[in-house]
């Protein structure tokens, strides 16, 4: 996590030792380089990149990744004007880098002590005082209402100076599941081809219902955090999936059977009405959440019933589009 160094001068020396390196390693490119044309160019074309990336992390206010590409780029041009060095004169600057580096090591000794932790994370100089209060625990019974009421542990903010983060792992495999299986409903569509009918449309609705039961239930029944995640995640895909299978149906059925002249108005105003249901839908999601606090499972039972009751009606919807379709085919033939 941090070095923690006796006083200045060895803070100087490790700095120099960390120079040097820099330049035995640029002096050995050079070298294994062999004073080619085309390694110059590659070096040219390299520097020429890293100018591009630290003007754009400047444009950014990334000043991490701008500090990154300043050094990347004096290591760059320092590479580059090493090419024109005769490999005997490379040779015995090697020699005399490798030597100061080995003084220098010596000098050092013990005097530099690491600071390690007991897990891997992210570390952040920032406390804020919610470390104690906004444990895993307390977000199951937390809601809306009651986060104005929290207050900071002060005590946390004056006796720390930085804190861990352990990262949000879990939460990843979860979203990456989820989206998987929206990759792996729009590949099934593909295998299934002719078989992936609007009149079986309402049948993937209707699963993505039934997706819905175990996730509720699961939460009902307060099952452990880990068997939780894996019903949540598992169920999670599967719904993604369906969730894909039925917009390829009926983007295609709808492709078919619009004329080509209303193609892009029809799907614009179909997806329009999609993208602006979502965050109404999760705004519902959200007062419901607060009034159910502790039965979010019953939320998503509902959401289940909802989701099969849309299913049915579609079913009516899907077979009138069938025939619709197939008369206008035979017409048409």
């Amino acid at each position: 996590m941090a070095l923690v160094y006796a006083d200045q001068a060895t803070l100087d020396r490790q700095k120099e030792i960390q120079s040097l390196h820099t330049q035995i390693e640029q002096l050995q490119y050079a070298e294994e380089a062999a004073l080619g044309a085309e390694v110059s160019l590659r070096l040219d074309a390299q520097i020429l990149q890293t100018i591009r990336d630290y003007r754009g992390a400047l444009a950014a206010d990334r000043l991490d990744t701008a500090e990154d590409c300043g050094a990347e780029l004096r290591s760059l041009v320092m590479k580059r004007d090493y090419t024109y060095s005769d490999t005997e004169d490379l040779s015995a600057q090697m020699a005399e880098l490798q030597s100061q580096l080995s003084s220098l090591r010596a000098q050092a000794g013990s005097s530099v002590r690491q600071i390690t932790a007991p897990q891997a994370g992210l570390y952040s100089a920032v406390v804020d005082g919610y470390e104690n209060i906004l444990t895993p625990e307390s977000l199951e019974t937390l809601t809306p209402r009651t986060v104005a009421a929290l207050e900071p542990d002060e005590s946390l903010r004056s006796n720390r100076v930085g804190k861990l983060v352990l990262g949000d792992t879990w939460y990843g495999l979860n979203q990456t599941a989820m989206a998987a299986g929206s990759l792996a409903g729009g590949l099934t569509a593909g295998l299934l081809g002719p078989r992936l009918t609007v009149r079986r449309s309402w049948l993937t609705l209707l699963a993505c219902g039934v997706c819905l039961i175990p996730m509720g239930l699961c939460l009902l029944a307060g099952v452990g955090a880990v068997a939780a995640f894996a019903v949540l995640t598992a169920a999670g895909f599967v719904l993604m999936a369906c969730a894909a299978l039925f917009t390829v149906t009926m983007l295609a059925h709808i492709q078919a059977q619009t004329p080509a002249t209303l193609v892009g108005k029809v799907v614009s105003l179909l997806l329009t009405v999609s993208l602006c249901a979502q965050p109404a839908g999760q705004a519902l999601y959200g007062v419901l959440l607060e009034q159910l606090a502790g039965g979010e499972g019953w939320v998503l039972l509902g959401a289940a019933c909802g989701a099969m009751i849309v299913a049915a009606a579609a079913r009516r919807v899907a077979y009138s589009a069938a025939s619709c379709s197939s008369r206008c085919m035979a017409e048409t033939s």
